[in-house]
């Protein structure tokens, strides 16, 4: 059976540094760019955000185009969601995307497979080369969490957030792959272990289960690289200074813990797709 790299991202707001510096630590240990292995991307909410914007900037080298999305995150997150000390995030987000995505569809980036969910029973819709639209729509539509931005009309259906199903993105990517008769390779990296564990985070942690076994099984790989959050918190648009830093710290001290993990990962990868 042939192997396929598959990245996935979760949902999380101003966490999505988190995936970020993840990405930066497995690319500078990887021998051969993960860009090499043309991986198939899935990112739900911020997840889809940074998924959508590497692949974006297919002329320029992952370690470039990472941190070109790390500084968005880091050094503009404050002045996007309080423009003028203003408290807008839907307009400041929505300029954002507009600018940097409106003259793409999803199609234009046949790796890329970003999340939803329906407004009307918040079950998961995929957004990619076989279900296309307008890319800084379908991300705009992946993004809309309900209470902070408004939903986002596609074809005459209303969408939300792909929070709710799938904050985690990797079982639909599994199931995509297997269903083309692949084996998935996939890196799934969360944006924070949350101190408080409400309903879509107990779902979550089942998915991830299920997604084990299966790993232990060895009908997939699967590999979840998700930082405690220590000194962090769980708020999405906490976009202090302080949180900012904190989320950075969280996230460096859970890359030393974990370079044996990566290790394996990268193993995996060059044997399975050399």
């Amino acid at each position: 059976m042939q192997s396929e790299l598959i990245i996935a991202i979760d949902g999380g707001g101003i966490r999505g540094i988190i995936p970020l510096l993840i990405l930066q630590e497995i690319e500078s240990k990887s021998i051969v760019s993960l860009k090499a292995y043309d991986p198939n991307w899935w990112g739900t909410s911020t997840g889809a955000l940074i998924s959508a914007a590497i692949n974006v900037q297919e002329k320029v080298n992952y370690p470039i185009a990472i941190q070109n999305v790390l500084d968005l995150y880091e050094f503009r997150s404050a002045s996007a969601i309080n423009p003028q000390g203003s408290s807008i995030p839907a307009r400041a987000l929505m300029q954002l995307i507009q600018a940097n995505f409106s003259q793409f569809e999803v199609k234009d980036f046949p790796k890329l497979n970003l999340v939803a969910s329906n407004a009307l029973n918040l079950n998961p819709v995929i957004f990619n080369a076989y279900n296309s639209c307008q890319l800084s729509d379908a991300i705009l539509a992946s993004c809309a969490y309900p209470g902070i931005f408004p939903s986002v009309r596609i074809n005459g259906v209303d969408y939300v957030d792909g929070y709710f199903k799938a904050k985690n993105p990797s079982l639909l990517a599994v199931n995509s792959a297997l269903s083309e008769g692949k084996k998935p390779i996939v890196i799934s990296i969360g944006t924070g272990d949350l101190h408080i564990k409400d309903e879509i985070e107990k779902y979550n942690i089942t998915i991830n289960d299920q997604l084990l076994n299966l790993h232990e099984t060895g009908a997939i790989f699967y590999y979840r690289l998700n930082p405690v959050l220590s000194k962090s918190v769980d708020a999405m648009q906490n976009v202090t200074a302080k949180n900012i830093y904190n989320l950075r710290k969280d996230t460096m001290s859970f890359l030393q813990q974990s370079e044996n993990q990566i290790q394996n990962i990268l193993k995996t990868i060059e044997a399975e797709l050399r």
